[in-house]
């Protein structure tokens, strides 16, 4: 076994808990933008870069997607001016940028614009459309519930599948997920799910926590299954190397991404 690597693994993994914990529950909610605004900056630049983008364009569509993320998510701070002016002016410049962005490549003479024009796109639906998702669960207090049941579920669904695993889900995108270790992870969430009911303060019934628990699992499951798809049609292993013994951020947040606007979506019916 190599102990160096599990020994790094486990403080990176412990340090990046902690900051998502801390950004979901800190009552300013400063923490939350400053930590998940990194996250989106980072995960949109490594998403155009592995997806073949230079470093030029990468930067372009990350700062592309902060614009965004920080239009939904500085009606979080109570600060005392026009918030709501500032939200809108932000998301008047993200559109206009978004413009600017697409029509540069008429005058940029990139190698393959097209590829450009998908990159941005892509960045825009996969990263900052999910991270403005978290914006609002954080404002409705179910960021916390979000990761806290995602980490469950992929846990549990681990040690099921490595023990009772045996009929495939998607054997030519993931070939260790299984069902057995979907449904044990699944079980497991859905009990998470009922702690929170119970001991969480909000205004959801059980059997509303047992609808956010199950739309978790099984769009968190998704948002794994289409990173790695992405991955094996990439030829890549990892995301990147950000994150020391976990890989890029990608790697870490897939399941979160589509959990969050799932459940963004969910939530507005419940």
């Amino acid at each position: 076994m190599d102990y160096k690597n599990l020994t790094t693994r486990t403080i990176s993994g412990a340090v990046l808990v902690a900051l998502i914990v801390f950004a979901a529950v800190e009552p300013s909610h400063w923490a939350f933008l400053v930590i998940f605004a990194a996250i989106t900056l980072l995960s949109t630049h490594e998403l155009v870069r592995i997806n073949h983008g230079d470093q030029f364009h990468a930067w372009l569509y990350a700062a592309a997607s902060l614009l965004l993320f920080c239009a939904r998510s500085i009606s979080l701070i109570g600060l005392s001016f026009d918030i709501f002016t500032i939200a809108c002016s932000l998301m008047l410049v993200y559109l206009i940028y978004l413009l600017l962005l697409a029509l540069a490549e008429l005058w940029l003479k990139a190698e393959n614009p097209v590829r450009n024009w998908q990159n941005l796109a892509l960045s825009q639906i996969y990263i900052a459309l999910p991270m403005v998702c978290m914006s609002y669960l954080r404002d409705n207090e179910l960021l916390l519930a979000l990761f806290v049941l995602i980490w469950v579920n992929d846990s549990f669904a681990f040690l099921t599948g490595s023990y009772l695993g045996k009929h495939r889900m998607f054997e030519r995108i993931s070939p260790k997920k299984s069902w057995e270790g979907f449904v044990g992870g699944n079980l497991f969430a859905l009990g998470a799910a009922l702690l929170f009911a119970k001991f969480m303060p909000t205004d959801y019934s059980v059997w509303q926590w047992l609808v956010i628990g199950e739309v978790i699992v099984v769009f968190g499951t998704l948002g794994d299954l289409v990173e790695s798809l992405m991955k094996r049609t990439l030829g890549i292993k990892d995301s990147g190397k950000a994150i020391p013994g976990h890989g890029g951020f990608l790697d870490r947040f897939d399941s979160s991404l589509i959990a969050a606007v799932a459940l963004s979506l969910i939530i507005e019916f419940l």
